[in-house]
């Protein structure tokens, strides 16, 4: 499981990179609570984004398809509270899922799935 937890911890960073050179602020990572957890909280010219990344080795199946109905409740969840501990409930905000298919010895290639 420490490999496999490396390997999600690498997407991610991975991840805050690309948005941060889009110019995006990264605002949080790995923001856990009681209800659920998300990988990176950003903002994006004032819009709050929480983002659950998924990284695979391969694309076998697309790891946006792991994000199903459960994992995005607990994201609202976790959302939420992030939102109430900043007294931004009224700010606008969604949900993205960033995709990283990263064979071992290649570069990896990011999809960015906005406002699902």
């Amino acid at each position: 499981m420490r490999g496999r937890r490396r390997f999600g911890d690498a997407g991610e960073a991975y991840a805050a990179r690309h948005l941060e050179r889009l110019g995006w602020v990264i605002l949080a990572r790995q923001y856990r609570v009681q209800t659920g957890e998300i990988d990176l909280v950003a903002e994006e010219v004032g819009e709050v984004v929480f983002v659950e990344v998924k990284t695979r080795r391969s694309n076998e199946v697309e790891p946006e398809e792991s994000v199903g109905w459960q994992k995005l409740r607990r994201m609202e969840r976790a959302a939420h509270q992030f939102l109430v501990e900043r007294a931004w409930e009224e700010r606008p905000h969604r949900f993205d899922v960033i995709s990283i298919v990263w064979p071992e010895g290649q570069d990896p290639t990011l999809e960015h799935l906005r406002d699902i």
